[in-house]
């Protein structure tokens, strides 16, 4: 630190002391230079009045650009425009203002005929103009851009000319000369403002911000349609939750085309262009778990053609096979025996029902569990209940209504059907029987109801006031479902 303080002192001192001595020497020696000192005085003041002058246009301008950048540009235009005010109009608005108050400056600070002056610059702005010719083009054509906004800021576009590749992605930037476009892989395309003006351009986020997709599934000519369509939208609708923001149309089926191997249906649903992908793998997984879950899967070329007008057989119900499965696989049922499980498929009831049907309400008594094996279902808590539920998707295999049924209480939720679905029934009477054939099922569908209960328990405000284990909520159950039953004989103890 002492030696930069001696170091500044030294750089200091020399101009200083001079400075004071030709001071002194001006003001007490003779005429002659007190005539100098006179003459310097008047050429400051020459030179104040060019540095206020200067100043008094710079700070005006600096005052009406930022008059028209706030006021009229962020405000007027941009209420207009709807959306913010691109950067490459703010910029030559700026620089306008700018070049008129430099021109001010020469004509009336200093004094300069600028007719001299704007005829030499257009000379020089021919031969500049021809010069630059690529570099002007981009400017002026990312100003029509901007003035014209076939596209703005955060637009999903595509560009396709004669000749050139296709670029898809979203814009970034346009600034005075290029487009920055980032696209789908999240590189970043840097395209000239004068080819992007005379690309064609595909805004894919005009009129709306999202566009309509679609995939192809191929199944066997003997799924009915209605079946086939009642299966794929509820894969497509479930998965449409997980990738739409809100907005989105529905989802929906239509048949594509019948071929020798299958009949083809179109899956359509609606992503911006940034959520296609993702939307058409969520699509391809859940419409995969959905026939899955049917007994089905996407059809395969045929190796031999079925023969003149032979009957075709119709696959309006899953098999008993696949009911079987279907049953077995529920979370329910999922611990009984083959023998049980094929009690259950002679017993059970099917019924479809269509979308925006109600299928039990909050509050009534229960009398049934329904198992979904097709479609996707919605069930609302009962939020004076249930103050900590929310709505829930119920998706194929999924169990409803089953504790209420065993244990003589009502439904906490109400259950709608999204999309039309395919239900499986089984009603206390059919529970009783199954309860008789095989002695060690009631204890193995109790201990599956606490197990459900008390999911559902930790879902809501109870959890925190009930601290009850497992086995005491099962052998509490059993012993309800006892009760409830007409004979406790019908249960083996």
């Amino acid at each position: 630190m002492a030696r930069r303080r001696s170091h500044l002192f030294r750089e200091i001192a020399l101009p200083f002391v001079l400075t004071i001595a030709l001071g002194l020497i001006f003001h007490y020696s003779g005429e002659a230079y007190q005539a100098i000192g006179l003459e310097a005085l008047d050429k400051g003041q020459k030179i104040a009045s060019y540095a206020l002058g200067i100043g008094l246009f710079l700070s005006a301008a600096i005052l009406v650009e930022r008059l028209t950048r706030h006021v009229i540009l962020d405000t007027v235009v941009a209420t207009a425009l709807g959306g913010p005010v691109p950067r490459l109009l703010s910029q030559l608005s700026g620089l306008l203002i700018y070049l008129v108050a430099f021109a001010a400056i020469l004509a009336v600070i200093f004094k300069q005929d600028l007719t001299v002056l704007w005829a030499a610059s257009g000379v020089a702005g021919i031969v500049l103009g021809m010069a630059l010719r690529e570099l002007l083009l981009d400017i002026f054509c990312g100003l029509a851009l901007n003035v014209d906004r076939p596209v703005k800021i955060g637009d999903y576009v595509q560009l396709h000319r004669s000749g050139d590749i296709i670029i898809e992605g979203q814009i970034l930037e346009i600034s005075w000369r290029t487009t920055r476009i980032q696209d789908l892989c999240f590189n970043v395309i840097v395209v000239p403002n004068n080819r992007l003006s005379s690309a064609t351009i595909t805004n894919f986020s005009q009129p709306a911000n999202f566009l309509e997709a679609s995939v192809i599934i191929p199944l066997d000519v003997n799924v009915p349609p209605e079946r086939a369509m009642r299966i794929l939208l509820a894969a497509a609708t479930e998965a449409a939750s997980l990738f739409n923001q809100g907005g989105e149309p529905a989802p929906y089926i239509s048949i594509r085309a019948i071929t020798p191997h299958a009949v083809e249906y179109f899956v359509y649903y609606y992503a911006d262009l940034g959520r296609r992908a993702r939307g058409r793998n969520l699509i391809l997984q859940h419409v995969l778990q959905h026939l899955r879950q049917a007994g089905l899967r996407p059809a395969m070329p045929k190796l031999e053609q079925t023969a003149g007008h032979a009957e075709i057989q119709r696959a309006d119900l899953p098999t008993d096979d696949q009911m079987r499965r279907i049953i077995g696989a529920s979370e329910l049922f999922v611990d009984l025996t083959e023998t049980d499980l094929a009690f259950l498929v002679g017993r059970v009831r099917f019924q479809v029902v269509p979308a925006d049907h109600t299928i039990v309400n909050a509050g009534e008594a229960g009398t049934s569990a329904f198992i979904v094996v097709e479609g996707l279902l919605q069930a609302t808590h009962n939020r004076a209940r249930d103050p900590g539920a929310a709505t829930a998707l119920l998706r194929p295999g999924d169990v409803f209504g089953a504790a209420a049924a065993l244990l003589g209480d009502a439904h906490s939720a109400s259950v709608r059907s999204r999309t039309s679905a395919m239900l499986c029934e089984v009603d206390l009477e059919t529970f009783q029987d199954l309860f008789v054939q095989g002695p060690d099922v009631p204890g193995k569908v109790s201990r599956r109801v606490a197990e459900m209960m008390a999911r559902e328990m930790e879902r809501t405000a109870r959890s925190r006031t009930m601290s009850v284990s497992l086995e005491d909520l099962s052998a509490d159950v059993l012993r309800t479902m006892r009760r409830n039953f007409a004979s406790s004989a019908m249960i083996p103890r």
